[in-house]
């Protein structure tokens, strides 16, 4: 049995919250 910290969907979510906090580029599309 393992802990899971991290909530589902967390690859898809860091990014935007990475993006709001100013540590990322926004991506120019």
């Amino acid at each position: 049995q393992g802990i899971h910290l991290m909530p589902i969907g967390w690859e898809s979510i860091t990014p935007v919250i990475l993006e709001r906090a100013g540590l990322l580029p926004r991506p120019q599309v």
